[in-house]
């Protein structure tokens, strides 16, 4: 019931107006925290369907490498391994 919580509250703040693309004082974007602190893609994938910036780094990477650590959902890393340049290399 927790997790359906957060995920209505990302929904809201969407609804209101949030911007997807905001970052933290570091440069984390939402997307990333959203990658990193929740066990289920369901955030990610509303913030990508919103428009949230697939590309934006932080820390040096991609949102689909912070995916390689924290979650396992092909169909979010693919969506967000597609949107990095091809010429990226790790």
């Amino acid at each position: 019931m927790r997790g359906c919580y957060k995920i209505y509250i990302v929904r809201t703040l969407i609804n209101a107006g949030a911007d997807v693309n905001a970052r933290d004082r570091d440069g984390a974007s939402v997307l990333v925290y959203a990658v990193r602190n929740n066990r289920t893609t369901e955030a990610a994938k509303i913030l990508i369907t919103a428009g949230a910036d697939k590309t934006a780094k932080y820390s040096g990477r991609y949102p689909y490498q912070w995916c390689n650590y924290y979650i396992d959902d092909t169909d979010v890393y693919t969506t967000l391994y597609n949107a990095a340049p091809s010429s990226y290399y790790w």
